[in-house]
């Protein structure tokens, strides 16, 4: 489903998840540059340009961000695997006709865990609908029941108070007039962004609220909303009814009970497939571009460095005296400090 952002400005980047790379010796999150060009040498659309050159390439957030596609990238690869096996087995039951076995259920389970490990397992970098985020920071999308365009644009006037966890002061939202749907959307995505809550609206008009997923339970947990009788009940705060948008890969609800849900969860799973496979590839894509980027971005420098060190070297070797040294400090280092208190001690 295509979401719309009320508000650019709001709006978080999210870049467009191979296997696994040996240990290094490299600091914890910094990738050698021969495990990144071990990926599949492809182009990459919308490449951007490496900070700097030379070290000041290795800067943290592009560290992150690289640490955080391969770890995308192992967990993709995992997962991929375990809808493999999976989708082997149920093609098998469905060949023969017969009843899911207990193994069987136990790899649909096995996959809806590693689903549930996403988040700490790609680092917050592959959020719910399968997308990378960059900066680690992804987001779900929640719906509040009762808060849609329709109510939003009705002409009843109410002042909406929204009590959100970690805001010490509500946040209020006057609706009603003769507000557009336009102006009464931008309204609410002002008014929630102290909340660092951003606005989108859905194809079919459904009016979200995307939420970090860190921040997600305690929204789920903790919002309240108190209106004036309109749109939500006046008095006392109340809790909404929250829905968050279905997640790409849904396992706990794959079911395996008759051949017609077995059937239809095969065909889940081979859609499941088809996203971890176009994620992998874009990833991989994505690593091999920043390969050669900071590749090409080093090249220059070695030749001028090298010739450098040799004018370097060499203008040492000219210098008046230099020559001399060189002779005289190999001897002084086999003098010993017993011949050198020999020769200065005074004579009896």
């Amino acid at each position: 489903m295509q979401i719309r952002s009320l508000d650019p400005s709001l709006a978080r980047t999210a870049p467009t998840a191979g296997p696994r790379t040996q240990r290094s010796n490299a600091p914890a999150g910094v990738t050698p540059l021969s495990d990144l060009r071990a990926a599949p040498d492809a182009p990459v659309a919308g490449r951007r340009t490496l900070p700097g050159r030379g070290v000041a390439s290795w800067t943290t957030g592009w560290q992150r961000q690289v640490a955080g596609a391969q770890q995308s990238l192992a967990y993709l690869d995992e997962l991929g695997q375990g809808l493999t096996d999976f989708k082997t087995g149920l093609s098998r039951t469905l060949a023969l006709g017969t009843d899911a076995p207990a193994s069987l259920r136990q790899q649909r389970d096995a996959v809806a865990s590693l689903w549930d490990q996403r988040r700490a397992a790609t680092a917050g970098t592959l959020d719910s609908q399968g997308r990378w985020v960059a900066d680690g920071q992804a987001r779900r999308n929640v719906q509040i029941k009762g808060l849609d365009q329709a109510s939003l644009q009705s002409p009843e006037r109410e002042a909406l108070t929204f009590s959100v966890p970690g805001l010490r002061q509500p946040l209020t939202l006057l609706l009603g007039g003769s507000r557009s749907s336009a102006e009464a959307l931008r309204a609410l995505a002002q008014t929630l962004a102290p909340a660092e809550l951003q606005t989108q609206v859905g194809d079919d008009g459904t009016v979200w609220l995307s939420v970090a997923e860190e921040q997600w339970p305690a929204l789920r947990d903790g919002l309240t909303v108190r209106g004036g009788g309109q749109r939500f009940p006046a008095g006392q705060p109340t809790r909404p009814r929250l829905e968050t948008q279905p997640d790409i890969l849904q396992a706990r609800a794959w079911s395996l009970e008759s051949t017609a849900d077995q059937r239809a969860t095969l065909q889940a799973v081979v859609r499941a497939q088809s996203w971890v496979q176009r994620q992998t590839e874009r990833l991989r894509q994505r690593l091999a571009g920043w390969a050669d980027e900071l590749a090409a971005a080093n090249a220059p420098d070695t030749p001028q460095a090298l010739a450098q060190a040799e004018q370097t070297a060499r203008q040492l070797g000219e210098a008046a005296g230099f020559g001399a040294w060189t002779t005289l400090l190999p001897a002084l280092g086999t003098l010993r400090r017993e011949r050198v208190d020999a020769v200065l001690a005074p004579r009896q």
